[in-house]
Order: structure tokens, then C-alpha cells, then sequence
């Protein structure tokens, strides 16, 4: 009874860890991501929307606004 208990959570782990690994693959820009019929397709690669993204959020942020007018008024000074 015990084998069957140890065999049901090794292969539970293994799909797991097969699963994290497609994740990690598609993350870094080395496996395609999934396309569905509905979807157009595109050649952007995940860490390229990820990068625009974030940047487009940090040129957005408050603390980026204030920086830049400290920059501003110290230029005019």
C-alpha cells in the first residue's frame, strides 16, 4: 500500500516539475508560447513584452515624475 502512496506522489512531483520547466522555457524566450485559433500571431518574445511593460509602468510612476522634476529645476537653476 505504501509503494502505490510513493508512486502516486513521484509522478505527481515529476508533472509538477515537467510543467514549472515548460514555464521557465516559454519565460526565457526558448519554447514558444501555446497559439490558439483565436489568436493572432505574433514574434514578440515574453521578455520583450515583460520589459515594455515594465518600463512603461516605471516612466508612469510618481517617483519617476518627481525625479524628473528635480532634474528639471535643478537644470534651470
Amino acid at each position: 500500500m505504501l509503494f502505490y502512496i510513493i508512486i502516486i506522489v513521484f509522478i505527481s512531483l515529476l508533472q509538477a516539475a515537467k510543467a514549472l520547466w515548460v514555464t521557465i522555457l516559454r519565460f526565457m524566450g526558448d519554447l514558444p508560447e501555446p497559439r490558439y485559433a483565436t489568436e493572432n500571431p505574433d514574434k514578440i518574445p515574453v521578455m520583450t513584452k515583460i520589459n515594455k511593460t515594465l518600463s512603461r509602468n516605471f516612466v508612469n510612476s510618481k517617483e519617476y515624475k518627481d525625479a524628473e522634476r528635480e532634474i528639471q529645476v535643478s537644470e534651470t537653476v
